[in-house]
């Protein structure tokens, strides 16, 4: 799991990057989140909704917009992940 810190608004909020096994994650959701928000000071989570399948939390989910340069005929942009 990769994780960083993202200012939205002037709240801080803890953004999820990337979950290496979403059905691992799932399970523990809820502590992650709390351990998330107390390391890095934010009031919430933010995630890419495929992150957060099988976790029942509250979460500021998106969908990944598109990459800045991502330009591929063959590979769709649900493949491409935040990192």
């Amino acid at each position: 799991m990769a994780a960083g810190k993202r200012i939205l608004r002037n709240l801080t909020f803890s953004e999820l990057l990337h979950v290496s096994d979403p059905s691992m994650f799932g399970p523990q959701a809820e502590r992650i989140v709390w351990l998330l928000c107390r390391h890095f000071r934010a009031v919430g989570v933010a995630a890419d909704e495929r992150l957060l399948t099988g976790a029942d939390i509250g979460a500021i989910k998106y969908k990944l917009n598109s990459p800045p340069l991502f330009l591929s005929s063959r590979i769709g942009r649900e493949k491409i992940n935040n990192l």
